[in-house]
């Protein structure tokens, strides 16, 4: 197996913002999740947020990371995953820094961490990639992959495919002037019309679209951009529904620790009841029509 030699004048540690006393008596109080990074004496000590929160119930205090038996996290794994990069990368940018004697500051230490989350791309980066829209949000996604769930990565790929293609359709340069209202309203003709996606879907891929001009404006590359055109009015479904890993998620799920917390059962029975009565409802209101012999 292979592993990260530690420098013994280093040190990582995770741990939560809140005391293990005050969080002991507010059991599911969320508290942030801590990195400490100690590389000689007490002032040279740095803590960095990771961003996750959890609460004490789902926390393991020896292991450092959020617990992935008798949990209530769904995305534990993913949690933890991101929280060993963080520390692996760290450990090995640092024993970079002494080999290579670059004096270290706390400075460094977190401008480092911002890059190995994402934050912030480093110079050279920056330098090699095209001013291009569509690579800035894949490049943007990719440095997002590891702190966001899968399914909410399929989707903003998707929104950048369905740009993509109406970009293609339309034979029309997307870049980062494109964002103004005739553009947007045509875009979303495009998906109403020739996509045929519902509306909801349309306010989506628009919700997603956003995300991307707000990052790209908070790194310069937009000026102004009006964000006010991206908002899509949704409607009101009668889609009642539960995805297949949704419900094995929900099912899996431990909740032997306090099975006053356990009301699957229940849930079940009044989704599915709302399943049938929806379909009665909507059978009942249509039309009915009739053979003339």
């Amino acid at each position: 197996m292979y592993k990260v030699l530690k420098s013994s004048k280093a040190a990582i540690r995770f741990s939560l913002k809140h005391s293990k006393k005050h969080l002991s008596s507010n059991l599911y109080k969320e508290s942030l999740i801590v990195l400490w990074f100690s590389f000689g004496g007490a002032d040279k000590r740095v803590s960095y947020s990771t961003g996750y929160t959890v609460s004490y119930v789902d926390w393991d205090y020896q292991k450092q990371r959020v617990k992935t038996n008798k949990s209530r996290v769904i995305n534990s794994h993913t949690v933890n995953n991101y929280l060993n990069r963080l520390e692996t990368e760290l450990m090995n940018q640092y024993s970079r820094f002494i080999d290579e004697e670059i004096p270290i500051t706390k400075e460094l230490i977190k401008e480092t961490l911002d890059i190995i989350s994402g934050k912030i791309v480093p110079v050279e980066e920056q330098e090699t990639v095209p001013v291009d829209f569509f690579k800035f949000s894949e490049n943007y996604l990719h440095q997002k992959k590891d702190r966001i769930e899968k399914p909410t990565f399929t989707l903003y790929k998707g929104t950048l495919t369905k740009l993509k293609k109406y970009a293609r359709i339309r034979k029309v340069t997307v870049d980062f002037s494109s964002f103004n209202k005739t553009f947007l309203d045509d875009f979303r003709q495009f998906l109403e019309n020739q996509e045929n996606l519902a509306l909801n879907t349309v306010s989506k891929h628009f919700k997603n679209l956003k995300m991307f001009v707000i990052e790209a404006k908070n790194q310069g590359l937009i000026s102004n951009p009006p964000l006010k055109y991206f908002k899509v009015s949704t409607e009101e479904t009668t889609k009642i529904y539960l995805t297949d890993s949704e419900i094995e998620k929900m099912l899996k799920l431990d909740l032997s620790y306090n099975k006053r917390l356990d009301i699957r059962p229940w849930f079940l029975v009044s989704f599915i009841s709302s399943i049938i009565l929806t379909t009665f409802t909507i059978s009942a209101s249509s039309p009915k029509t009739s053979s003339i012999p």
